[in-house]
Formats: structure tokens, C-alpha cells, sequence
């Protein structure tokens, strides 16, 4: 059986087929014959972002639109509010993902965690700490390499989720962007869970 799944990965080490089972890279699945399918997934694990939350901030003051350092989407404020979070953790460690290939949200989101959609209030406030640690594209715990991260949230009025992407832009600013679901996301672009 083993042999057979590690045909199936295109590998011969049995410790690497063992270790990609174990990880959640491959899973697989009964089938009607005795031969088992390879389902490839669709995320990987990379380990944690962990963001330093900076107690003092001001989310709706700092996420704003500013000139030559930071571009939020029109929708922003009107979807995730302008409320504060009343009391927040001096650090947090979120599960980080990437995508082995180009991927819908309904593939990526049936992978994530279950809690793994982000409340608007902490997000604002996730996003605005992790920002002011890298003004100017500085190296920091969001990726400044032309690739973005993605984040499940739901809005304020608790209705809908949206797909926020945060990344380093050619034009050298952030730029956070509020899509609607069921669009494909970028192979190798990052996908973080709140849980």
C-alpha cells in the first residue's frame, strides 16, 4: 500500500511519504478498488505570523489612506467598521499557510481550521500593528516580496465574509484589498487563519 501512495506522489524515500501524510500535504482517499487516490491539497503549512500588537493605536486614525505609504480599499471602512478592539493580547501567533497552486476560496477555505475566519474589530487591529512595523516595505512578519497574504473576515454587520489581501505593491506602498468571495488566489501568495 505504501508503495503504491508513494508512486502516486512521484517520490521513493517511504519517510517522505509517511512525513507528507503527516503534515496534511497528501490525504488519501478510499476508493472503490482496493488502490487508494492521492488527493494533492491545495495549502501547505509554513508555520506562524506572529504579530506584536501595539496597545496605542488608533485602527480608524491609521488605516487610512495615505500618499506614497499605505492604500486601503474604498470598501474597507464601510465592511469591517471603524470600532476599536476593547482589549487585545500584547502578542499574537496565527497559523500561516501557502498555496502550492492557483486556488478558489471555497478550495483554500475548506482546508483552513474551522474558526479560521477573522472578526472585523480584531482584524483592524492585527493589521493596522503589523503595518506600522513596516512602513516602507521594511522586512517584518507581513511578506514585502511582491506576493500577499490573504485573510478571511467577516464583516461588522456580521453578514458576510470577505477575502482581504495585504501586500508590498510595485509602487512601493501596502495595498489591503476587500475581494467578494469565489475568485482564484495566486499560487504562492499566503494564506493566514485565525485559529
Amino acid at each position: 500500500m505504501v508503495k503504491v501512495i508513494m508512486k502516486a506522489m512521484g517520490i521513493d524515500d517511504p519517510n517522505e511519504a509517511v512525513w507528507r501524510i503527516k503534515v496534511g500535504q497528501w490525504v488519501a482517499v478510499p476508493a472503490t478498488n482496493p488502490v487508494p487516490q492521492v488527493v494533492d491539497r491545495y495549502l501547505e503549512p509554513i508555520g506562524k505570523l506572529i504579530i506584536d500588537i501595539d496597545p496605542s493605536i488608533n485602527c480608524s486614525t491609521y488605516l487610512q489612506t495615505r500618499n506614497n505609504e499605505l492604500w486601503i480599499d474604498e470598501n474597507f471602512q464601510r465592511l469591517f467598521g471603524r470600532g476599536e478592539a476593547i482589549s487585545f493580547p500584547p502578542r499574537v501567533s496565527l497559523p500561516k499557510f501557502v498555496l502550492k497552486k492557483d486556488s478558489f476560496d471555497v478550495e483554500i477555505r475548506e482546508e483552513l481550521p474551522k474558526d479560521h475566519v477573522f472578526e472585523a474589530f480584531e482584524f483592524r487591529f492585527l493589521l493596522a500593528s503589523a503595518i506600522k512595523k513596516q512602513v516602507g516595505g521594511k522586512k517584518g512578519v507581513l511578506r514585502n516580496d511582491g506576493r500577499r497574504e490573504i485573510f478571511y473576515v467577516r464583516s461588522a454587520d456580521k453578514k458576510e465574509c470577505f477575502a482581504v489581501l495585504v501586500g508590498w505593491s510595485s509602487s512601493r506602498f501596502w495595498c489591503v484589498h476587500v475581494w467578494e468571495l469565489g475568485y482564484s488566489r495566486g499560487a504562492e501568495d499566503s494564506v493566514c487563519s485565525r485559529n
